[in-house]
């Protein structure tokens, strides 16, 4: 587990191979990362909080933006449909979509 800059956010690495950020006040689930085939063991932040690295024992390191606006930009650069309002609401934190 590690504690953003700010102090806001923490983040922790899951044996499934995720690593998931949590609002420090209320221990809420903010986000779920993804991207790793094998447990992530280790998770830090960038010196400003933007980034997250994480390390897992596939062999891989990953940096993951955690601004939700960085987050919403790699989504919609990754989507290759139109996405329900539901979906919106669920994977961008957003009650609409804009269209590309």
């Amino acid at each position: 587990m590690t504690v953003s800059p700010d102090g806001t956010t923490f983040a922790t690495g899951g044996a499934d191979g995720t690593a998931k950020l949590w609002d420090a006040a209320t221990g809420r689930e903010i986000l779920t990362l993804t991207g790793h085939a094998k447990a992530v063991y280790a998770v830090g932040f960038s010196p400003d909080g933007r980034l997250l690295a994480t390390a897992s024992h596939d062999g891989t390191v990953a940096l993951h933006p955690t601004g939700i606006e960085e987050l919403q930009q790699v989504a919609r650069a990754r989507v290759t449909r139109a996405l329900t309002s539901d979906e919106c609401a669920l994977y961008l934190h957003t009650p609409t979509c804009t269209t590309r």
